[in-house]
């Protein structure tokens, strides 16, 4: 029973021990719990602290990020300052000595103006006396000058009168002369001897150079009947015919008065020249006398030089006729100079330049000259309406009623006239005058003398 009770007691005590243990475990389980929550605590305190010190420490982080800007910033501006005051004192140091310079300089000018206004002055002084004395021997010398052409002038008027004494008498006895042998009004005499005074003096001023070589003349002459022979019945090419002829002309003339005359009287032979072949291709008598006139415009001496070598070829264009002509000679010389009379006529009725100095007004002449100087024969009829077959349309858009005047004329005094010679020989060109008149011809622009624009190879050329 002791051992029993032993046990038990033992038993006892160690449930005493096991529940003072359990309490003492759950003790420890309750402390440790508290301690773990105030660990927590301490452990969220510690991150709040640890979060407001990050917090407090970036913001100081900006904050002497922004001290440091700010200083930087400052100390940029105040070098910015300093760079500034230092170029700024450079820059007036530079202006001062750049005006130092310009003063320098410009203080040199006024000195070397001052010395130049100086020397210049003594200059002109020294013209003006020189001036002075040269006005003095000049006024000397003119006056002695003055005196000798007073006493030039004198003898040259004696003179002049003189050889116009004598001129007047060769003309009278010249006159008297060629009134023995041909016909020809005063002003178509006149006219006649002015063509042939502008031809001498042509052909004396190119005497050396016409009788040169051919191998120096044919450089001259080549170009000149290379261009003539281009001419055909198109406006366009009378006006490249005309440009070419004219800057040769005009190239002549620059190199010197020889070369320009001679090709001056070249020239016009060869376009005279072309009055051979009219009457069988009378539509080109048109085109050269376009040429001859637009050239005659830009070349005044060329207009009396083609017209004293168109008298030369056909007297009938002065007009002039022989009294010593038989009467068969006197049908074959009208005929003999037709073209040319149609190349006359072309001549003034030429409207391509705007003002031809030989023109309808001319024209008007010529046929007064004609019907008042020339007996009524066949020559002067066949002259007649060579030229009226060519020029009368001009003249009847010029005249008009005056034209018509002269038409009635012609056809009841002219046209009776030469047939009552009753020469069978001359109804030809009474017929032909006839119809001219009867159809009105003349108000028709003849076959011819309205050109085309362009060019083509169907087009006659000279």
């Amino acid at each position: 029973r002791l051992r029993q009770h032993s046990g038990a007691a033992a038993v006892a005590q160690t449930d005493v021990e096991s529940l003072v243990l359990q309490r003492a475990a759950l003790e420890a389980q309750r402390r440790t719990r508290a301690l773990e929550e105030e660990l927590a605590e301490l452990l969220d305190e510690e991150a709040t602290d640890m979060a407001s010190l990050k917090w407090a420490l970036k913001e100081e982080r900006r904050r002497l990020a922004e001290n440091e800007s700010r200083l930087l910033r400052e100390a940029r501006c105040r070098r910015s300052k300093k760079l500034e005051s230092l170029t700024a004192s450079m820059d007036a140091a530079h202006s001062k000595l750049k005006a130092d310079e310009l003063a320098a300089v410009e203080a040199a000018k006024v000195a070397a103006a001052e010395q130049e206004r100086e020397r210049a002055l003594k200059e002109k002084e020294a013209r003006e006396a020189r001036k002075a004395e040269e006005a003095r021997q000049e006024a000397e010398e003119q006056a002695k000058q003055q005196r000798e052409h007073e006493e030039r002038l004198e003898a040259s008027k004696k003179e002049a009168q003189r050889a116009a004494d004598e001129k007047k008498a060769q003309a009278a006895a010249a006159a008297k002369a060629r009134e023995a042998t041909r016909w020809i009004g005063e002003s178509g005499e006149q006219w006649e001897r002015t063509c042939k005074e502008a031809h001498a003096k042509a052909a004396a001023s190119c005497a050396n150079l016409t009788g040169a070589p051919l191998s120096v003349r044919k450089q001259l002459d080549k170009p000149l009947r290379k261009f003539v022979n281009q001419i055909s019945s198109t406006k366009q090419q009378v006006m490249e015919v005309y440009q070419r002829l004219t800057a040769l002309l005009t190239q002549a003339r620059g190199a010197g008065e020889e070369q320009y005359y001679y090709c001056l009287l070249k020239l016009s032979q060869m376009l005279v020249g072309q009055g051979e072949d009219l009457q069988r291709q009378h539509q080109l008598a048109y085109p050269i006398a376009e040429i001859i006139v637009a050239l005659s415009s830009d070349h005044p001496d060329m207009l009396q030089v083609f017209m004293h070598l168109l008298h030369a070829k056909a007297p009938l264009t002065v007009p002039t006729l022989n009294k010593g002509l038989l009467a068969e000679h006197v049908s074959s010389t009208g005929s003999a100079q037709k073209g040319f009379l149609m190349l006359y006529g072309a001549v003034v009725q030429a409207h391509m330049v705007q003002s031809n100095p030989h023109g309808v007004g001319c024209g008007w002449s010529y046929v007064a000259r004609l019907l008042n100087s020339i007996p009524v024969n066949q020559a002067s009829c066949t002259a007649l309406d060579a030229f009226l077959q060519v020029a009368g349309f001009s003249m009847y858009s010029a005249f008009r009623t005056q034209f018509l005047k002269l038409l009635l004329s012609i056809r009841n005094q002219v046209v009776p006239q030469l047939r009552e010679k009753g020469d069978k020989d001359d109804a030809a060109v009474i017929s032909r005058l006839e119809l001219y008149i009867s159809e009105q011809r003349y108000a028709r622009a003849p076959e011819g003398s309205e050109m085309v624009d362009q060019d083509s190879s169907s087009q006659v050329r000279a």
